[in-house]
Formats: structure tokens, sequence, C-alpha cells
């Protein structure tokens, strides 16, 4: 079986996959339905936030509740704050 120049997928840990689940639970339990879509990566204590919400406290809220879990170690926020379009006359 050859396996070089093949794309490597990378194994999360437990833990990781852990954390992942306990932040998605605390993202949830703000009661902000915005928060629940937001895209979660962990790798040894690293979180890595995506998706996009519409305001700038929804992208912070969810920064902050994440920052302040104790196995978390950093947060790389790339939420993205939506704006809305113009309004139609």
């Amino acid at each position: 079986m050859k396996l070089q120049n093949k794309p490597r997928i990378p194994l999360r840990s437990h833990s990781d996959l852990q954390l992942t689940s306990q932040i998605r639970r605390r993202l949830q339990s703000t009661g902000y339905a915005g928060l629940t879509s937001i895209w979660i990566e962990v790798h040894s204590g690293e979180v890595f936030l995506e998706g996009t919400v519409e305001s700038y406290f929804l992208k912070q809220m969810a920064q902050v509740r994440v920052l302040s879990m104790s196995d978390v170690r950093k947060v790389y926020n790339a939420i993205v704050v939506s704006t809305p379009g113009p309004c139609p006359k």
C-alpha cells in the first residue's frame, strides 16, 4: 500500500474531542442561536473558532466564554460579523 504524497487526516486526541464537546455545550447554553453554528476545532488546548454571527457582541461573547474554560490555552477567533445589506425603499 503506497501512502507517500497522500494527504493525512490529523487525529484528534480524546481530550481535544471532549473539550470540543464542552465548548459546544457552553456556546449553546448562552441562548443565542447564532453561537450554535460556530465551527470549533481543538488541538492541544488551542481552540479555533470560525463562522458568521450577526454582531460583534456575539463574536466577543463566543471568545470570552471559551477563554474562561480552564483547559483552553489559546483562542483563535476567526468569526466574521455579517453586516446587513441596505434596506429596500
